[in-house]
């Protein structure tokens, strides 16, 4: 596995954790989802340059 997508990976899992970590929290921060959002868009647009790398994507 290519390092992009084991680091997109790990991102994943790491906030995936976070999230979990939330649950029953009652009201989360605005700040928090907005952080989460913003980490979940970069790790898309990481993953869609890998794929536009290696061919799989059009532009």
């Amino acid at each position: 596995m290519d390092n992009n997508l084991r680091d997109s990976q790990y991102d994943i899992e790491q906030m995936h954790r976070e999230i979990d970590s939330l649950q029953g929290a009652g009201i989360i921060p605005l700040e928090t989802v907005m952080s989460i959002l913003r980490r979940a868009s970069d790790i898309c647009s990481r993953l869609e340059n890998w794929l536009r790398e290696k061919g799989r994507i059009g532009s």
